[in-house]
């Protein structure tokens, strides 16, 4: 049952500067409220938080160039149909003079339209790569984003290290524009892709993890990863003839349910033991090529029930004896309860309750006084 939480925090006004939680809301003013989320990014510092209240208004594009931690609602939670955090773009880059980044950054329960990891300095040569081959070593990284409805993800230019994208869902995701764009020791679990993946635009990469996810792809591309356990799917009626199309990907293919055939060019790419088929009946309620474009949501995720039928052969065929996809592995997606099924993916994660209001009950107080503060926030389970 839902609580509603009422905490007083006592703290010296000294300390009020270098807080480490700000929030943001664009429809509703309040004096220790931000308006944009740039504002808050601008006003905050290294490894600082802000909390993005759901909103039935877009926020606009934010830079970050310093590490930091954004957490939305999520992209359609619970029973809020009409409220998402949606933002427009957020790119992730690096200050003026390189002095810092957004690396290190982490990403929660947000919706958004266009994800930018910017390039950095200019090309020099780098030992993660081939002998004589030039990179940009500075490309932002050692990010976590966990829970997101991405739209589109560009990868910035240059070698990208440790990067963790858990339990989204991705529209779209390619490298730089850079010929020496790399991504290494980097993992892509539990999330739902569609359109297309395309990570690198060179033939190395190493120590990268792609596994249980549930894909509807035209074509594939990660160099250095091993594909293992993952459900690669038709995208639906109107796709009927497409072939996956692995040609370049430079990775390694293992215990995988593809259920639509392969391209005749498999150059470049390596496997193990796959299951194929052309059964149609892989996920319960196969969607129908209407269903890939909605006049609401873009992805179409939200809309569709991924479980495996009791008798697809993805059932316990994972290398860990779980099913292949989002709802296999030791970190399976787990659907929130909701009034319409149709959200049932991007439900705000349950442990962070949802922030409903902060009042200064003394805004009034003298210089190295004490601020009471009055915040009421909502639980999600």
């Amino acid at each position: 049952m839902k609580k509603v939480i009422l905490l007083s925090i006592f703290f010296c006004c000294s300390l009020l500067s270098i807080g480490t939680t700000r929030i943001v809301d664009n429809a509703n003013s309040a004096p220790t409220i931000y308006s944009t989320i740039q504002a808050a990014v601008d006003a905050s510092a290294a490894n600082d938080t802000i909390y993005i209240q759901a909103s039935l208004f877009q926020y606009q594009a934010v830079t970050l160039d310093i590490p930091l931690v954004l957490i939305g609602e999520g992209a359609l939670p619970n029973q809020q149909q009409q409220r998402t955090c949606k933002v427009s773009v957020v790119t992730l880059a690096y200050n003026s003079d390189f002095s810092s980044s957004a690396s290190g950054s982490r990403i929660y329960g947000l919706h958004i339209v266009s994800l930018n990891l910017n390039m950095g300095s200019s090309s020099v040569y780098c030992t993660c790569t081939p002998p004589g081959q030039s990179i940009i070593p500075y490309a932002i990284s050692n990010l976590i984003l966990e829970r997101n409805f991405l739209e589109n993800v560009t990868l910035g230019n240059g070698a990208t290290f440790n990067l963790l994208f858990h339990q989204n869902v991705i529209g779209s995701l390619t490298g730089g524009s850079s010929y020496y764009n790399a991504v290494f020791n980097s993992n892509f679990t539990n999330n739902i892709i569609m359109s297309y993946f395309s990570v690198g635009n060179v033939d190395y990469g190493t120590g990268n993890n792609f596994s249980h996810n549930t894909c509807y792809l035209t074509n594939f591309r990660f160099p250095g990863a091993n594909v293992i356990d993952n459900l690669f799917d038709r995208h639906g009626a109107s796709y009927a003839s497409d072939n996956f199309v692995t040609q370049n990907s430079y990775a390694y293919f293992q215990r995988n349910v593809f259920a639509y055939p392969l391209a005749t060019n498999t150059n470049n790419a390596t496997f193990g033991e796959n299951l194929f088929t052309e059964q149609g009946q892989v996920i319960q309620g196969k969607p129908s090529g209407a269903e890939i474009i909605t006049t609401t949501y873009w992805a179409p995720g939200p809309f569709w029930n991924l479980h495996l039928n009791a008798t697809a052969i993805g059932v316990a065929y994972a290398s860990d004896g779980t099913e292949v996809g989002i709802y296999g592995g030791t970190d399976p997606w787990v659907d929130e309860v909701s009034t319409d099924d149709r959200f049932r993916y991007f439900a705000a994660p349950r442990q962070w309750p949802v922030l409903k209001e902060v009042n200064i009950l003394n805004p009034n107080t003298t210089s190295n006084g004490t601020l009471n503060i009055q915040i009421k926030a909502k639980s999600q389970n």
